[in-house]
């Protein structure tokens, strides 16, 4: 029995010597894994710290762009402001164009009607003009005839 003793009190050594040697092994294994951990975790904080830096400069960069593009819009809403605005005019100065045209083109009917009574009216004078000088050749004559007879006349009173 000294013997199972002995191999139980052994047993109990090669077990806590085990034991010892496993826990110091499992320590050893796990601080070089802290360690790892902790230069990894280092690493990610600097690329964590990197990456915010970025991103505020990123921010910063889109709040810019944001403005710029806020500037654009403002101004393409003054230029599309404008260009209704003129395009209203041009409608109403085309719709005045349009009206005035009509207006010429009545007008210029008129005009062609007028031309043809007047040259109606000066061909009428021209032949009336002709007329009155047939007959103020006529009366002239008969003003000379009237003068000869009248002398005629005297020459007779006077005989």
């Amino acid at each position: 029995m000294a013997f199972v003793k002995r191999s139980v009190n052994l047993f109990l050594v090669f077990l806590i010597v085990g034991s010892v040697g496993t826990i110091a092994g499992l320590t050893l294994y796990y601080q070089k894994s802290f360690q790892s951990v902790t230069v990894e975790s280092a690493s990610i904080r600097g690329n964590a710290s990197a990456c915010l830096q970025d991103l505020t400069v990123a921010r910063s960069d889109l709040e810019a762009a944001k403005q710029a593009v806020n500037a654009n819009q403002q101004d393409v809403d003054k230029t599309v402001s404008l260009f209704e605005q003129k395009n209203r005019e041009l409608n109403s100065s085309q719709t005045t164009l349009i009206t005035a045209q009509n207006k010429i083109k009545s007008l210029e009917g008129t005009i062609a009607a007028r031309d043809k009574s007047i040259i109606e009216a000066n061909a009428k004078v021209t032949a009336r003009d002709a007329i009155i000088d047939t007959r103020d050749a006529t009366i002239t004559k008969l003003e000379a005839k009237i003068k000869s007879l009248n002398d005629k006349i005297d020459e007779l009173k006077v005989n």
